[in-house]
C-alpha cells in the first residue's frame, strides 16, 4: 500500500490478516477494484466504509458511471478519515482511480498522473501497463 496524500492510499489485494494493520495505519474506508472473480473477503467489508467496484483488467476504456461512484465515494470522507483504493496489485486499476480522485479534487492531469507514480512506482508497468494510461484517458472524460 502507497500513500498518495495523507488521506488516498493504492494498494494490491486486501485480506482479512490485513485488517488490523490497515486500521493501526488510519484506513477507514475501501474502494475494492479488483477482478470480479475475486470478491472481497466479508470482514473486510465488514471492517471499513466500503464501496465493491469491481472491473476488468482488460485495458478498454472505463465508464464514466465507475469513476463517478468512486469519485462521489471519496467525497464522503470526513477530515480525519483514509481511503485505500485497491485492485490486484496496485499497477493499473486501483492508481487510475485515485487518479481521477485527484482530478475531481482539482488537481491537473500532469500533477494527478506525477502524484500517483510518484507514491507507487510500479503504476502502469509490466506487461498491462499500457493499460492505466487507457485508463486515465477514460478518467479524464469522467471529471470533464
Amino acid at each position: 500500500m502507497s500513500f498518495v496524500t495523507p488521506a488516498l492510499a493504492v494498494g494490491g489485494t486486501v485480506h482479512q490478516e490485513d485488517i488490523a494493520d490497515l486500521r493501526a495505519l488510519g484506513v477507514t474506508h475501501i474502494i475494492n477494484v479488483n477482478w470480479p472473480d475475486r470478491p472481497e473477503p466479508q470482514a473486510v467489508v465488514d471492517a471499513f466504509s466500503h464501496l465493491d467496484l469491481t472491473i476488468l483488467d482488460d485495458a478498454e476504456p472505463k465508464p464514466e458511471s465507475w469513476f463517478r461512484s468512486g469519485i462521489n465515494f471519496a467525497a464522503t470522507l470526513g477530515p480525519t478519515d483514509k481511503l485505500l483504493v485497491h485492485c490486484g496489485h496496485g499497477i493499473n486499476r486501483s492508481p487510475a482511480m485515485a487518479y481521477a480522485i485527484l482530478r475531481a479534487q482539482g488537481h491537473d492531469e500532469t500533477t494527478a498522473e506525477q502524484m500517483v507514480r510518484f507514491a507507487r512506482p510500479q503504476t502502469g508497468s509490466g506487461s498491462t501497463g499500457a493499460c492505466f494510461a487507457v485508463y486515465c484517458d477514460s478518467a479524464d472524460e469522467a471529471v470533464a
